[in-house]
């Protein structure tokens, strides 16, 4: 994987006078490149997972997976990826990196996130399109929004905090690449193991995608308050006029970020949150009604 990225100062924050903020074409190839091995790597993993898989279940109950024996593989290559994103989104969300500046800072391990991301992106989609079941369209639409905002990312390097933030949500997949190994494996609905396992991930997923996404947004207005609130303790202005007083307003805020944002950086934002959004108040209205459908005494309590 290329680091060219480390052009950046200490701390990850380009240097001033603006070269380290331009999109330029020799970072989309930087992109593109660092992108394309992680697939290769995560496609390296996804066979010696197979090998592994084939020689722990033996031949006879591998063979019985049958045509479902990819998806199994896909699912625990997806598990690894979702603690790697699952993690830098955590870092990025309560770390310090973007504490005071979700706009400006560029941090190695950041760079390294969005690739391994980007990469595994292009992986899935490669998985998905050889598999012999029907994929739904809007997984590739997703798919497709998420490399995209990617390669926009690590080729502006501005407003990183949104593209790493956003990787916390990965962690939801966690349960639901057990269950679908548990479904591969002929593991039987009605047992504690699943069911248990099926309560997780309504949970997880809440937590973590539902609720998660509006809380990743609050939290980027919140370091961009705070942001403007250190320029006008030391005078300074984003617009080059005298820095005003007071708390800055979520107006203000909202300003800052499509001001300093190049527009690339600030439309894939808007579009991709929006686009997320929408696909998982589907997926969670799905999920609810299969999980009610599941656990008769739950649904119920429910109704």
């Amino acid at each position: 994987m290329s680091h060219n990225h480390r052009e950046a100062g200490s701390g990850g924050r380009p240097p001033s006078g603006g070269g380290a903020s331009k999109c330029t074409t020799d970072r989309l190839v930087d992109a593109v490149q660092s992108t394309v091995v992680v697939a290769l790597g995560y496609a390296a993993v996804h066979v010696a997972v197979k090998a592994a898989l084939r020689t722990m279940l033996g031949k006879q109950r591998w063979d019985t997976v049958g045509k479902l024996q990819t998806e199994m593989v896909q699912k625990i290559v997806l598990m690894i990826n979702s603690v790697l994103c699952g993690y830098a989104g955590s870092k990025a969300i309560f770390g310090s990196s973007f504490r005071n500046d979700p706009i400006t800072p560029y941090p190695a391990w950041a760079h390294d996130a969005i690739a391994a991301f980007s990469g595994h992106t292009l992986y899935d989609m490669g998985v998905l399109m050889l598999a012999p079941q029907k994929q739904s369209p809007a997984i590739y639409v997703h798919h497709l929004a998420g490399y995209i905002a990617g390669l926009i990312s690590m080729t502006c390097r501005k407003g990183t905090y949104f593209s790493t933030a956003i990787m916390f949500t990965e962690l939801s997949l966690l349960p639901v690449s057990v269950m679908s190994v548990m479904d591969r494996l002929g593991v039987s609905k009605a047992r504690p193991l699943y069911k248990n396992t099926f309560l997780i991930r309504v949970i997880m997923w809440l937590v973590t995608r539902t609720f998660a996404v509006p809380f990743i947004l609050v939290r980027g207005l919140d370091f961009t308050r705070r942001m403007i609130k250190l320029q006008r303790a030391s005078g300074e202005s984003s617009n080059g006029n005298r820095a005003a007083s007071g708390e800055p307003t979520i107006r203000e805020c909202l300003a800052t970020l499509k001001a300093r944002l190049p527009t690339a950086v600030s439309g894939g934002v808007v579009c991709d949150y929006s686009l997320f959004m929408v696909l998982n108040v589907v997926w969670t209205i799905q999920l609810l009604q299969r999980f009610l459908k599941q656990n008769k005494k739950v649904a119920r309590i429910v109704t």
